[in-house]
């Protein structure tokens, strides 16, 4: 497992499903992002793309549960 692993773990926790992280995702880029793609990160030694860490953090706070981006992309917002 990654560094990442836990605080993006934590976002699907609050969102319920990799497949709503993928929406937030893809609701914000404009491209598809799919389950798949957060499986990868989650698990594949993957990080998340930096350009997803704040509507991530914006969703989880909607959902009472805040996970900062500083904690999914700490190289980034660290």
């Amino acid at each position: 497992m990654t560094e990442f692993y836990e605080p993006l773990q934590e976002v699907i926790n609050v969102l319920g499903t990799q497949a709503a992280v993928a929406e937030v995702c893809t609701e914000f880029s404009g491209k598809k992002i799919t389950q798949a793609h957060v499986s990868q990160w989650l698990n594949r030694d993957q990080k998340i793309p930096p350009r997803f860490a704040r509507p991530l953090e914006d969703a989880t706070e909607k959902k009472g549960c805040v996970v900062p981006r500083e904690r999914l992309c700490p190289d980034v917002f660290g």
